[in-house]
C-alpha cells in the first residue's frame, strides 16, 4: 500500500525535523525572533499536519483494502505502520523525553504548560496506525480456515502507546510465526549496535581524558591498559560486528532495503541516546540517594 509507505516515511522525515529544527531555532534565536526563524517554525507545523493527513489518507485506503478482501496487502501496511515504526516511537520518546527535560527547566516549569501537544500528536500518529490494525484483525476474523482470531481486547489494544506492539507481535506469532523472528533480529540487532557503540565510545574517552599527560612526558608514552579502555575497546568492537551483520541482513534482502536502511538508522541513533539519557540521568539519581 503506497499510502502506508508514504505514512511510514513521513513519520521518519518527521522525526528528522524533530531532531534538527529545534536545534537551528535555538542558534538562530540567540538573537531574538526574526523572519527565518519564524518561517521555520511554521514549516514544521506544517509538516506534523501532512504526515497527519497522510495517516488519514492511508486510513482510508486501508478501509478500501478490507472492503476489497485485499487482506495480504492489508497486512503489509499493518506491519509496516505497527512493528517497523518502534524504532521511530523508540527515539522519539527518547528524543522528547531529553528535549523536554532541559526545555521545562530551562524556562523553570513554564514550557510544561506545551507538554501537551507533542503527546497529542503522537497519539494521534498511533491512532492511525491502530485503524489499519483493527482493521486487519477483522480480516482475520473473516477467514474461514483461519485457526486463531484475535479477541476484541485487540481492538483496543491497537490504540494504544507499547500495548499495540505487544498485541502486533501477538498476532503475528500467533498468525505467521515465520516471519517473526526476522523482524526481532532487524530490531535487536541494531539497537545493541547503537547502545553497545555508545557505552564503549564514553567507556573509551572517560580513559582518555581522567588523567591528562604532558606531551613531552617520556613516561606518557608507557601504555597502562585500564579495564574501563579494554572494555570499551570490546563494546566498540561489538558495536561494528553488529553493524555489518545488521547490513548483511538487510541487503540479503530482495525487497523493502530502503525502508529496513531507515530503520536501522534510527535504531542506532535510538541506542546512542538511550545511552546518553542513561549517563545524564544515573548520575543525578545517584545523587539523590
Amino acid at each position: 500500500m503506497k499510502t502506508a509507505k508514504l505514512f511510514f516515511f513521513g513519520l521518519y522525515t518527521h522525526l528528522l525535523l524533530s531532531i534538527a529544527i529545534p536545534v537551528m531555532l535555538l542558534y538562530y534565536l540567540e538573537e531574538g525572533w526574526n523572519e527565518f526563524s519564524v518561517k521555520l517554525l511554521l514549516f514544521y507545523i506544517g509538516m506534523i499536519g501532512i504526515v497527519l493527513i497522510a495517516g488519514l489518507i492511508a486510513m482510508m485506503d486501508g478501509i478500501k483494502l478490507y472492503k476489497t478482501g485485499e487482506f495480504d496487502e492489508l497486512k503489509e501496511a499493518w506491519c509496516l505502520l505497527k512493528l517497523d515504526t518502534l524504532p521511530f516511537y523508540l527515539l522519539n520518546f527518547f528524543w522528547s523525553l531529553l528535549a523536554w527535560v532541559m526545555l521545562i527547566g530551562g524556562t523553570r516549569g513554564l514550557m510544561a504548560l506545551l507538554l501537551p501537544i507533542p503527546i497529542l500528536i503522537t497519539c494521534g500518529f498511533i491512532v492511525e496506525s491502530g485503524v489499519i490494525g483493527i482493521l486487519y484483525i477483522r480480516a482475520l476474523k473473516k477467514k474461514e480456515n483461519q485457526e486463531y482470531k484475535p479477541g476484541i481486547i485487540h481492538y483496543f489494544l491497537q490504540l494504544f502507546s507499547i500495548l499495540d506492539i505487544i498485541s502486533s507481535i501477538r498476532i503475528l506469532w500467533k498468525t505467521d510465526r515465520q516471519s517473526l523472528p526476522e523482524k526481532l533480529k532487524l530490531f535487536i540487532l541494531p539497537l545493541f549496535t547503537g547502545l553497545a557503540g555508545g557505552a564503549g565510545f564514553y567507556l573509551a574517552n572517560q580513559s582518555f581524558f581522567r588523567k591528562p599527560v604532558a606531551i613531552l612526558d617520556p613516561s606518557s608514552l608507557s601504555y597502562q591498559p585500564r579495564p574501563e579502555l579494554i572494555i570499551g575497546d570490546i563494546l566498540l568492537g561489538l558495536s561494528l560486528l553488529g553493524l555489518i551483520f545488521s547490513l548483511i541482513l538487510i541487503f540479503s534482502k530482495k525487497k523493502n532495503r530502503i525502508t529496513e536502511l531507515v530503520k536501522l538508522l534510527t535504531l542506532l541513533v535510538a541506542g546512542i541516546e538511550i545511552e546518553f539519557v542513561a549517563l545524564t540521568i544515573s548520575p543525578i539519581l545517584l545523587g539523590w540517594f
